[in-house]
């Protein structure tokens, strides 16, 4: 039971293995499926720069140097979680939207 679930794409090939570990962990594949009990899922790394056929399985991209994205996408989610978590996941993407280097 985790809020947040982050992937590192390396290569286009690894997409599959990252639809296989959300379904094997009882996770909904596609975003649009997720309820508020599911974690958000993040990916980042090198093939994080064209994100569009994983689009509908990820929640947010980090493009970019996770090590300085990912402490205030945290700090902000954290910081949220007082309430509804689907509120919360709608403020996190909106937010998104504000941070350099999200998609």
């Amino acid at each position: 039971d985790f809020d947040i679930v982050g992937f590192s794409l390396q290569y286009e090939l690894t997409f599959t293995n990252v639809l296989n570990m959300l379904d094997l962990g009882g996770i909904p594949v596609r975003s649009a499926d997720r309820s508020e009990s599911d974690p958000l899922i993040i990916a980042g790394g090198p093939v994080a720069t064209h994100p569009e056929p994983i689009a509908p399985f990820i929640d947010v991209f980090l493009i970019g140097d996770a090590e300085e994205k990912l402490p205030e996408l945290i700090n902000n989610e954290q910081n949220s979680f007082a309430t509804s978590f689907f509120i919360v996941f709608l403020q996190l993407l909106h937010q998104s939207n504000n941070f350099c280097g999200t998609y």
